[in-house]
């Protein structure tokens, strides 16, 4: 069967009438403890530019080691994360783990918190430009995602599947590089929200179906 717009959203459609219940069960950080705010920073910062599974394993085998919790010596817990992430063979042991690290410093060292950090933006949109210049080895699409996991429904994860499904369906010309800026990235946020707009369901929902869908186009593909 040939591919079009118009099954492509059918099947995003099928997609999110069977997303688990808890999808549409937003939390609010601000009734969340900093340590699970801290988790959830690290499992972005671990996720960029890597396929799920390889995030989802590393933040596994750091839950396990007890390099998710906040750091209190940062060189000898540096060392422990890029130690577990060499031996799960993640694709960036040093530079992750010095971004994490780094990050907990900017945060923790000046007397910071998550919860702090937060409270002090006036909006959401201030708070996703804050995390890109404060955080290393986080960027429009990883602020994003942290900020809805923690809370934040707006946000949409721009993330390969989804410009791709933008791209198929007319809404933007090009893919991968659509979201190289925050401003870009904002650009196409819209339209993403606009499709969601059109197929009746929340950005989080529309995100997840069409990472899935589109995932499973590209498996059946290959």
């Amino acid at each position: 069967m040939l591919l079009t717009p118009a099954i492509l959203d059918k099947a995003v459609l099928s997609v999110a009438a069977h997303l688990p219940h808890r999808v549409r069960r937003p939390i609010d950080w601000r009734d969340t403890d900093e340590s699970h705010l801290w988790r959830e920073l690290v499992a972005s910062i671990l996720g960029s530019a890597v396929p799920y599974e390889q995030a989802y394993r590393a933040l596994s085998t750091l839950d396990d080691a007890g390099f998710t919790r906040i750091p209190s010596d940062l060189s000898t817990h540096r060392l422990g994360v890029e130690g577990c992430l060499r031996t799960v063979g993640y694709r960036f042991p040093a530079s992750r783990s010095s971004h994490i690290c780094a990050t907990s410093e900017r945060l923790y060292g000046a007397g910071t918190t998550l919860h702090s950090f937060l409270l002090a933006c006036e909006d959401p949109m201030a708070a996703r430009r804050r995390l890109v210049s404060a955080c290393l080895g986080i960027g429009p699409k990883q602020a994003s995602l942290f900020l809805r996991n923690i809370g934040y429904q707006d946000f949409a994860v721009l993330d390969r599947h989804l410009l791709a499904y933008l791209k198929f369906v007319g809404a933007i010309e090009r893919d991968a590089t659509a979201a190289s800026s925050i401003g870009e990235y904002e650009r196409v946020e819209q339209l993403a929200h606009k499709n969601a707009d059109r197929l009746s369901l929340t950005q989080i929902e529309f995100d997840l179906a069409v990472w899935v869908t589109m995932r499973t186009i590209r498996e059946v593909g290959n």
